[in-house]
């Protein structure tokens, strides 16, 4: 999970660096975007390594990187911004795709139902559209939580959610 929570990390900055103008610079904003790739490509090492046992979570936060990796691109090629960056953010999503293939190929022969759940968001790249907004702080919670975690529970509801053919509406 430590991992999981790494690698959306990572591969959040590369978008946060193009939507931020806080940062001084043009330079501190390639310094950052490189820095950030660099640590990707490190995480997607160590990832293909050992592919073949990648989870489903492993490959749903892969399918959320090479989604923000390929918007990334588009918007960079969208505005004109063409530098090495492009091959690499191409050549990232790329390697994310080879490392799926073989991860789905091991989820598949181990259990292809429990696969099928989450079809949606296992086989292709996924994109998160969002609105960078404020959280209501009355949505935060603020009391103890319950150590009991359910992974069977989670993954009914994160199917739902995420993995079905028909949108649900919340």
């Amino acid at each position: 999970m430590l991992f999981i929570f790494i690698f959306l990390l990572v591969i959040s900055t590369p978008i946060q660096i193009i939507y931020s103008f806080n940062f001084p610079s043009p330079e501190l904003h390639r310094k950052y975007a490189s820095h950030a790739l660099n640590s990707l490509q490190r995480l997607l090492n160590f990832f293909e390594s050992d592919a073949n046992n990648l989870n489903l979570d492993g490959l749903y936060g892969l399918r959320i990187a090479q989604g923000q990796l390929n918007d990334l691109h588009d918007i960079l090629n969208q505005h004109i911004y063409l530098t090495d960056k492009n091959h690499i953010i191409s050549s990232l999503s790329k390697q994310i795709e080879r490392i799926a293939n073989i991860s789905l190929n091991q989820i598949q022969r181990k259990d292809a139902l429990y696969l099928h759940r989450f079809a949606l968001v296992s086989y292709k790249p996924f994109i998160i559209e969002y609105q960078p907004r404020k959280i209501h702080k009355h949505l935060i919670e603020t009391s103890e939580r319950n150590s009991d975690f359910h992974e069977d529970e989670s993954d009914k509801c994160f199917a739902e959610l995420l993995g079905k053919k028909t949108k649900i509406f919340i």
